[in-house]
């Protein structure tokens, strides 16, 4: 159950969804605790997750899982309380919740915590947005934010018609990045967020070393989306511009002996590879179902020939003032195609020449062979999805 006050509370998990999830689970860990923020429908969401796996003798099967979901009202509210009652951050909420798992977990047993902050996304209901710690405001005070290049009226006024008529990405830009102060209001506030999560993540690790567990702890941080911070006259995420599709990726084991330590790869990582990394690190057979590869052989540098050099993007969210599209995103050019227009509207950009995405050269004649190059590859990647 989740309550209106944003506390935590244990539930027993029951559905069909839930039921397959602990089978996957049951692979992973005797005990397992996930801590996540919650839709209203039950559906996982937040900004960023943390997943933290202690991988010590693991079994390649365990005979039982128990699955405890700490869910919050909604994504959670920052102005959230704790067990007390008393005020508290949501993003130190959190990390009480995960430090208080992990102290739970007995020496020499498996355990699995994937951990959903909230920050940095907004509280869209509240009109501060970005709502930070007390303790980080004085953080950026003196400094003035740059503004992208492509945060202008300019490239707002170019986007097609259809795109600019009830969109919800250009709603939410007019209360958070539609003049000079409030640009510099929300995105000091958003880097604030980030610190804070920031600083929650080496609490964590903190708490780890202090148990006992940081030699034998993998941790993957990882974002679900990107964000517009006015590139394009939008905010938020939902469309295929870079800054909406790429988000951070680290994943981090201490048993790694192979001086791979800090290396940045270049290879593509997509969400979907994310359970396969974690059963190939538990030791587990990655089910074929699975769209996702492994990363483990990436991490070390030892990634497969064939490894993808492209992935099908979409987002068919249906919800009017959101535009669904799709496409193909990797190497120079960039494909996609908004499906609600007739005839669909498509976008072309070449990334080496305009790597702020401000051309778009579908119409262009010169450029037909790619485009029906990628419209081919589009067609492939979306078959091979289904």
């Amino acid at each position: 159950m989740s309550q209106p006050d944003g506390k935590a509370t244990p539930i027993t998990v029951a559905s069909a969804e839930a039921a397959a999830f602990r089978d996957v689970i049951r692979h992973l860990a005797s005990g397992v605790t996930i801590i996540t923020s919650s839709s209203k429908s039950g559906e996982p969401v937040g900004m960023t997750a943390t997943a933290v796996c202690s991988v010590s003798a693991m079994p390649p099967i365990l005979s039982a899982a128990s699955v405890v979901i700490a869910q919050l009202a909604g994504q959670g509210f920052y102005d959230a309380t704790d067990s007390s009652g008393a005020p508290i951050h949501l993003t130190k909420l959190m990390t009480q919740q995960a430090n208080a798992f992990l102290r739970q977990q007995k020496a020499g047993k498996p355990f699995m915590l994937s951990l959903s902050f909230k920050s940095p996304h907004p509280q869209d209901e509240d009109a501060r947005n970005f709502i930070p710690e007390q303790q980080d405001m004085p953080l950026y005070a003196s400094d003035s934010m740059p503004v992208p290049s492509t945060a202008t009226q300019a490239a707002w006024n170019s986007e097609p018609d259809f795109f600019k008529n009830n969109n919800l990405a250009r709603e939410r830009w007019v209360g958070l990045f539609s003049n000079p102060q409030l640009y510099q209001t929300s995105v000091k506030n958003y880097y604030r967020l980030i610190t804070g999560m920031d600083r929650a993540v080496k609490n964590i690790r903190y708490e780890l070393d202090s148990l006992g567990l940081s030699n034998n702890t993998v941790l993957i941080f990882m974002s679900d989306n990107g964000f517009f911070l006015g590139e394009h006259g939008l905010s938020h995420k939902w469309y295929g511009y870079e800054e909406s599709v790429r988000v951070p990726l680290i994943i981090y084991d201490p048993r790694d002996a192979s001086g791979q330590m800090g290396r940045v790869e270049t290879k593509i990582a997509l969400n979907v590879d994310i359970a396969p990394t974690i059963l190939d690190l538990a030791g587990v057979q990655v089910p074929t179902q699975m769209q996702g590869s492994s990363l483990v052989p990436v991490v070390h540098d030892k990634a497969p020939s064939g490894w993808r050099s492209d992935f099908l993007f979409e987002h068919m969210y249906n919800d009017p003032s959101i535009k669904r599209s799709v496409g193909v995103v990797g190497g120079r050019y960039k494909y996609l195609k908004y499906v609600d227009p007739v005839p669909n509207y498509e976008v072309l950009f070449d990334l080496a020449t305009d790597p702020k995405e401000t051309t778009n050269l579908a119409s262009d004649p010169r450029y037909s062979t790619i485009l029906d190059s990628l419209r081919q590859r589009y067609a492939t990647l979306a078959a091979r999805a289904k």
